[in-house]
């Protein structure tokens, strides 16, 4: 069978339209038959038709076959579709309610806002000031004076499974440049590696960098290609107009079958 594959800011993800052959209950099995594919793409995406007017359904699932909402990847959808530039396409991803809109950056996603989503204090023994989030998926945030080189391989799997975390986190390390400009890196829950760049760990890492300084633009430099993280304001821990945005692009189809 062939799948699409799209890109969000170096992340890959691989795509098929819901169909007789694409069904929602097979998810976890295409995701979970694409982790050992030479193509390395970091979760599998099930879309529904786009219908104008609508909201655009899809549902992700990482490679170990977890369902997870996944901010790149549903940026990277929009790829696939040809759209006028100025069109905003209200999407639910993994019940997630997004809105999608191409920018001179690629695609920014303006992020859902409920009593969920947030900085929160937990408690945790590290060297380093942290900040937990949550944006439809949980991101611990952590603050350093350099993160390269850090062997975040093996110093992120125990918090990612930390028993505060009843449904493991996705670890973050950032270090600010400047107001408006950090670095940052992840390791993502469910793929287990790090990544090129995760999305909502730098949203989230964004919101609580604006928290701190006051500054509510930021571009952030991953493992590849840089994102650009705003807001309008963050009071208590809630952000307010949370958006992110990079590029994205077309890549080459894949061939995959479930055993």
């Amino acid at each position: 069978m062939k799948l699409h594959v799209a890109s969000g800011s170096g992340n890959r993800f691989a795509y098929a339209i819901e169909s007789e052959d694409f069904q929602l209950k097979d998810g976890p099995r295409w995701a979970q038959a694409l982790k050992e594919h030479p193509a390395q793409v970091d979760g599998f995406f099930l879309l529904s038709p786009y219908r104008p007017g609508q909201s655009w359904v899809m549902t992700h699932w990482d490679t170990d076959g977890a369902e997870t909402f996944c901010s790149n990847g549903t940026r990277a959808a929009l790829a696939l579709l040809q759209i006028p530039h100025a069109e905003v396409v209200s999407c639910c991803s993994n019940q997630e309610q997004v809105f999608l809109k191409k920018d001179t950056e690629g695609v920014a996603l303006n992020f859902s806002v409920d009593d969920r989503m947030g900085l929160f204090n937990v408690s945790l023994d590290l060297p380093y000031p942290y900040r937990y989030g949550f944006i439809g998926n949980p991101q611990l945030i952590i603050l350093m004076d350099v993160i390269v080189p850090f062997d975040l391989h093996h110093w992120a799997p125990p918090l990612r499974h930390h028993k505060i975390f009843p449904n493991g986190t996705n670890v973050n390390i950032v270090q600010m440049i400047r107001p408006g400009e950090a670095r940052i890196r992840s390791y993502e829950r469910g793929v287990e590696r790090e990544t090129a760049c995760c999305g909502t760990g730098c949203a989230v890492a964004g919101a609580w960098l604006t928290e701190m300084t006051e500054c509510t633009s930021w571009k952030f430099h991953t493992a590849q290609e840089p994102v650009h993280i705003t807001l309008s304001s963050i009071q208590a821990g809630r952000w307010d107009n949370l958006w992110l945005s990079g590029p994205i692009r077309v890549e080459e189809a894949i061939e995959i079958e479930l055993s």
